[in-house]
């Protein structure tokens, strides 16, 4: 399917967003549905780019990808970006941007980083649309791929608080370091390595970060400033799915976790796809999974 391709500069209090638009040219019944997709760290909107002829294999429906507050394109002209960067305002931004661009029928994918800010976003809004008066999109699905809804106890968010003040002091102060060495993660340790191409697209993305905005994303949004969602699980009325690589123990154990505890509130919606050969970074290292997943997304209504 033949996509037209927008650019989107949107100013919010203070952020200026970039916003890529993919628009399907020929008429389709799907065109209604909008696909919101959220990136993870020191990623950007272009990292999803080679998902969408993939997803668009099915017809798929309209595609969002902004950039993510401190990440890629988007800026921040506020004088507390800490502030701007933050769970709840991140949230409110992202549905002024789906309400400004007319979206009313909505699934939300996200990675990583991008896929905790996905749970959050879906979770107000599925609570928003339990009442009368509600102006947010319908949520149809939230597809959350290596993803977490924080961690439950203060005295751990302490620690990774205290381990991202290092992580925070490498992207400041050594950033060419912190570019060559972020592959080399455990979490990124995988038996199935991304395409020569991709890699290099990766490194790319990562190195055209602004560090100081990296650092300020940390600080208001690292998983240790994210306040849990675990009780709200119990809450969550539409479908989700977890997708984790097989190798990836940390986060398929966490996605284990999430299904058990929306199992025991007989939450029938939910499920977990685990990826053989596969660590965190399934969008890349097999992408057909991803995009074939996404283009399958419909509403039920």
């Amino acid at each position: 399917m033949e996509y037209r391709s927008l650019i989107h500069l949107i100013r919010l209090q203070g952020m200026q967003y970039f916003v890529r638009e993919f628009r399907p040219v020929s008429p389709n019944p799907n065109h209604g549905e909008t696909l919101l997709m959220l990136h993870g760290f020191a990623g950007s909107s272009s990292g999803f780019l080679h998902l969408l002829p993939g997803i668009s294999r099915h017809g798929i429906k309209r595609i969002l990808i902004p950039d993510l507050a401190g990440h890629g394109q988007t800026r921040c002209f506020h004088q507390s970006p800490v502030y701007r960067y933050g769970s709840q305002a991140q949230q409110n931004d992202l549905l002024n941007i789906l309400q400004l661009l007319g979206v009313h029928h909505l699934h939300v994918y996200g990675y990583s980083m991008g896929g905790r800010l996905a749970l959050q976003l879906g979770l107000q809004i599925d609570k928003e649309a339990k009442t009368a008066q509600s102006h947010f999109p319908a949520l149809h699905s939230l597809v959350l791929e290596s993803a977490s809804p924080g961690i439950q106890t203060e005295s751990d968010r302490k620690i990774r608080r205290e381990s991202d003040l290092q992580l925070i002091e490498n992207i400041e102060n050594h950033f060419d370091r912190f570019c060559s060495e972020w592959d080399n993660k455990a979490v990124f340790d995988t038996p199935t390595k991304p395409t020569a191409a991709l890699q290099h697209k990766n490194l790319s993305i990562r190195k055209s970060q602004r560090p100081k905005d990296l650092g300020s994303s940390l600080r208001a949004f690292g998983t240790g400033q994210m306040p849990p969602v675990w009780d709200e699980l119990k809450n969550l009325a539409v479908p989700l799915t977890l997708i984790t690589g097989e190798a990836d123990h940390k986060f398929t154990s966490i996605a284990q976790k999430m299904i058990k505890t929306l199992d025991s509130i007989q939450n029938t919606q939910a499920n977990h796809r685990i990826i053989s050969g596969c660590g965190h970074r399934i969008h890349l290292e097999k992408p057909d999974v991803i995009a074939d997943y996404l283009s399958h997304l419909r509403s039920s209504g």
